[in-house]
């Protein structure tokens, strides 16, 4: 017995998957420093970008900061770090 029906109306389920289509058209755009490190993520939608994501970097490379820029406000996580280069501590800050 054959679970396909070929009468039933597929016009609903084709537009559910239209809509779900419709949902997430973003693209994700990864600029790197001279290193490879990636230092900036932008979220794009067409040419209008959403939210950007800028990564900085100590002397020794490691992640030093976090500024995340949505819908015009700004989220800034600063890394502080030990003498052996872990995080000791995270400030962040809205603005």
């Amino acid at each position: 017995m054959s679970r396909f029906n070929p009468s039933v109306n597929t016009k609903a389920l084709d537009d559910k998957i239209g809509v779900l289509q419709g949902i997430d058209n973003y693209s994700t755009v990864l600029t790197k420093d001279e290193n490879g490190n990636v230092e900036k993520i932008e979220v794009k939608d067409g040419e209008i970008t959403i939210q950007t994501t800028n990564i900085d970097r100590d002397a020794n490379g490691n992640v030093a900061s976090v500024t995340e820029i949505i819908n015009g406000k700004t989220v800034t996580t600063t890394l502080n770090r030990s003498v052996d280069d872990s995080i000791s501590s995270a400030i962040k800050v809205v603005g």
